[in-house]
């Protein structure tokens, strides 16, 4: 949503945000990010009014809010009908917390699956070039954080030991792009009380996943530790050998008990393009928030 293109000089306050700012008697939630991003752009635009000479309480509240890093700027009862007073006196700087209160997208992601492949099957470039990756599909979709790793492991090699997903993804807790938390921690994500799911394990844009390419890449164990063997395509930088894949929908005709395992199903017939969508995959990731 462009603020640009909403906050005009004079008249923003239109019938229908009015009337979606007086709705339900209940406080409303607006995402923090989206606020501290408006707030700075109005400052830029012509016409528009971010001083505390109006509305000073509400707009102090707000600011300070942002300022202190809240996951969520609670709008409530009291300050939704002074916005709405303002806002059918056509008062300019309502239009700053009117858009925040309409916007639905989540400034809290800390967790996707990539909406696309890096392009070469199981050869990801490493894992420098799976979190690169992560990373530009991140700042693509708007995400104002800015340290994403890929959920993956690897095998040992001649110059280091194994490294394991789990040990590379923060601590949590982790949100999708609906705002909808899937893991409160690393225990919890690895646990049998995760919210991962075909309804929940979102790509960047808050999309669902394919059912036809839900073998997710992890070369990972069930507790998110490298799976032995030949299980993470070289160390995803081929696309000779096998990938240890999840099912991001937890549901599959592979892989027997394991079938709902998020991050340990079953392996991939190969790490080519054609041997991942032989089984279903198309050789997507996980992508978690470190910060």
């Amino acid at each position: 949503m462009s603020s640009a293109s909403l906050i005009t000089p004079r008249g923003f306050a239109s019938d229908s945000l009015t009337r979606s700012l007086a709705g339900p008697r209940e406080p409303h939630s607006a995402h923090v990010g989206s606020l501290a991003v408006l707030v700075r752009q109005a400052g830029r635009v012509p016409g528009i009014e971010t001083s505390s000479t109006v509305a000073p309480a509400i707009l102090r509240r707000l600011v300070s809010k942002v300022q202190n890093l809240r996951v969520q700027v609670e709008v409530s009862v009291s300050e939704r009908r002074t916005m709405v007073q303002l806002a059918r006196r056509g008062t300019r700087t309502v239009a700053l917390v009117m858009i925040v209160v309409g916007c639905g997208f989540s400034q809290r992601m800390s967790f996707f699956v990539t909406s696309v492949p890096t392009g070469d099957g199981g050869n990801l470039g490493g894992l420098a070039g799976a979190d690169a990756h992560c990373q530009k599909l991140a700042a693509a979709a708007g995400s104002p954080r800015h340290a994403w790793r890929a959920y993956l492991s690897t095998a040992a090699d001649a110059e280091q030991g194994p490294v394991n997903a789990r040990d590379r993804i923060g601590q949590g807790p982790w949100f999708n792009a609906k705002g909808v938390q899937i893991a409160a921690s690393l225990d919890d994500l690895h646990g049998p009380g995760n919210q991962l799911g075909g309804r929940t394990s979102l790509d960047e844009h808050g999309n669902f996943v394919r059912a036809n390419v839900h073998d997710i890449l992890t070369g990972s164990n069930a507790d998110g530790t490298a799976a032995a063997g030949d299980a993470t395509c070289r160390n995803w930088t081929s696309t000779d050998g096998h990938a240890m894949v999840g099912h991001s929908n937890k549901v599959g005709g592979i892989g027997g008990d394991r079938a709902r395992s998020w991050n340990s199903a079953h392996l991939s017939d190969g790490c080519t393009v054609p041997a991942l969508q032989k089984r279903g995959s198309g050789a997507l990731l996980y992508c978690f928030a470190v910060e």
